[in-house]
């Protein structure tokens, strides 16, 4: 699944060919542009690097971010962290949960099964497939 979502396979934010939207290098006959990506893919990219450090005794040793020096891998989870908190509290979700009993102890504990009404995911990813760029050659991965 994380592969699929994430597509963090090249270490890209983004789904399809290089994460990039259009882009023009000079000489290569392109079309003009800005070089973006769709934050969703790097909130997810961010998610991905903390499971994955989390289990660092597997994905290490497969190379990719969580295989990098110590301080650099620190600092790129901070940076994670950091990001997924803007969009948390950017996104500050308002839906409620209910607390059940449902070991009849008194001690309530929170019900998380609220329904979500969400966006379509498949068509975000495809869009940004559909509109990426491919990674220029010699272009360093970040």
């Amino acid at each position: 699944m994380w592969d699929y979502i994430t597509d963090d396979g090249d270490d890209q934010d983004g789904p399809g060919p290089g994460g990039r939207t259009r882009d023009h290098q000079p000489g290569d006959g392109g079309e003009k542009g800005y070089r973006v990506a769709v934050e969703v893919f790097h909130q997810l990219h961010c998610l991905n690097l903390m499971r994955q450090a989390n289990h660092k005794s597997h994905y290490a040793p497969l190379g990719g971010d969580t295989a990098a020096p110590k301080h650099d891998l620190h600092n790129h989870i901070d940076h994670c962290i950091d990001a997924l908190r803007q969009f948390v509290m950017c996104q500050g979700d308002v839906n409620v949960f209910a607390f059940r009993f449902p070991f009849n102890d008194g001690d309530p504990w929170p019900d998380y099964t609220t329904p979500h009404v969400c966006r379509n995911y498949e068509g975000i990813r495809q869009w940004a497939v559909d509109h990426g760029v491919p990674q220029v050659p010699g272009e360093p991965d970040h």
